[in-house]
Parts: structure tokens; sequence; C-alpha cells
């Protein structure tokens, strides 16, 4: 007798999940008819790659092959001061003008910024590195300046002894 009592919901239960899949189904096809096959077609991905582009300048940014070296106005100078202390040298034919300026520059510490740092992970890094002495302080610093978002990604070459206002004004962005 329990049975028939409930022979009605179980059957509208059942139908309804049948309707639903079958829905289901019908949604799936014209979702798939709609966009174009990701059947790996070389003009697609080249059209999709210039949208974004395209979309990514009108926000104003600006899009950089991964093997392109990227340098700040003072790493760039840095390097062309380099660059012309070697063209000295080579013509004067002694090499010492260029290794002494190497060994004064050896103590330089690099440190990777990676994109979604956060600033406890930067100031245990740059830590590490011997670039500061307590990383705590440091990111009491970040957060009284308010540039705990504001740290840039990049490769970054500190000098020994660079006070730490010195290094969060090199690492961020106003």
């Amino acid at each position: 007798m329990s049975a028939s009592r409930h022979r009605s919901f179980w059957s509208g239960l059942g139908s309804g999940l049948v309707a639903g899949a079958l829905l289901l189904q019908v949604m799936n096809i014209a979702v798939n008819s709609e966009s174009p096959s990701r059947g790996g077609d070389i003009g697609d991905v080249e059209a999709v790659e210039i949208d974004w582009k395209e979309r990514a300048e009108e926000a104003g940014f600006a899009i950089y092959p991964a093997d392109v070296k990227l340098y700040t106005q003072t790493e760039l100078d840095e390097q062309l001061r380099l660059a012309q202390a070697r063209a000295a040298a080579e013509e004067q034919g002694t090499e010492a003008p260029a290794d002494s300026e190497s060994a004064a520059e050896s103590p330089d510490v690099t440190v990777a910024i990676v994109a979604g740092m956060l600033a406890s992970d930067v100031a245990a890094a740059l830590e590490t590195a011997g670039v500061i002495e307590d990383s705590h302080e440091f990111e009491l610093r970040l957060k009284e300046l308010k540039k705990t978002p504001k740290i840039r990604s990049g490769t970054y070459s500190f000098p020994p002894g660079e006070s730490i206002d010195a290094i969060i004004d090199r690492i961020s962005f106003e």
C-alpha cells in the first residue's frame, strides 16, 4: 500500500529527471554549434591572439615576448656605461678597467620578484638574499607606506647597505 501511495511522486520525479537530461543535451548541442571549433585551427588562434593584443593595448598595457629583457632607466644607464667602458678599454688594448669595474659591482645582489608574490614572500626573498636584515621590519614599512599591493615583478639588483625606503621605491610603483 505504501508503494501505491507514492507512485505519482516517483513517476513525476522520474519524468522530471528525463526531461531535465533532454533539455541539458539540447543546450549542450546549441552551445557547441555557436562556439568556434577548438580543433587547433591556426587561423582561429591567430585571430584570438590579435584580439587579445588589441584589447590589452586599448587598456593601456604593453605586451612583450617572454624572452625580451626589460630594463628600468637606471639599469639601462648602467648597461650603457659598462658597454662604453668596455669599448674604451678595447681601444686602449687593456682589459684592466673592465675587470676593476666588474670587481666593484660583484657585491650587488640580484633578486627576482615573481608576479603574484605577497609582501611577505618578497620580504623573505630579500632577507634570504641578504639585501635586508629583518623581513618583518620591511613588511611593516611597506604597510606604513601603503605600497603592499603595488609591488612590481621583475629582477632587481641591489647594492649592499641600501636603505629599506630605497628598496621599496625601486620595487613598487606609485
